[in-house]
C-alpha cells in the first residue's frame, strides 16, 4: 500500500489524524442531528 521509506510511518500518522478529526465531526454532526430530532418530537 505504502513504499517502504522514511516518510512512511509520518503518513499513516497524518492520515490517522485526519481519519480521527473527521470521524469525531461525523460523530458531532450525528449527536446534533439526534438532538434536533429529539427536540422536534419533543415539540410535536
Amino acid at each position: 500500500m505504502f513504499t517502504n521509506n522514511g516518510s512512511t510511518l509520518q503518513t499513516d500518522i497524518t492520515t490517522f489524524g485526519v481519519n480521527m478529526k473527521l470521524a469525531h465531526l461525523g460523530r458531532q454532526a450525528l449527536m446534533g442531528v439526534m438532538a434536533v430530532a429529539l427536540v422536534a418530537g419533543m415539540s410535536v
